[in-house]
C-alpha cells in the first residue's frame, strides 16, 4: 500500500481520476485508489 496526500495523487497520477461515491477510483493493472479525507490510499487487488 501507498499514501500520498490529495495534492500529491493528483500532480504524480493526474487530474482527470475520478473517484466514485465510496471515494474508490480504478487506477487499472489491478491497482485501486481509496480516498480517506485528504489522504489516498493505492492498494493492489
Amino acid at each position: 500500500m501507498k499514501e500520498f496526500t490529495l495534492e500529491e495523487f493528483k500532480i504524480k497520477y493526474g487530474e482527470d481520476i475520478a473517484f466514485n461515491e465510496e471515494g474508490i477510483a480504478d487506477l487499472g493493472y489491478g491497482y485501486f485508489a481509496k480516498l480517506e479525507g485528504d489522504v489516498v490510499k493505492i492498494y493492489e487487488e
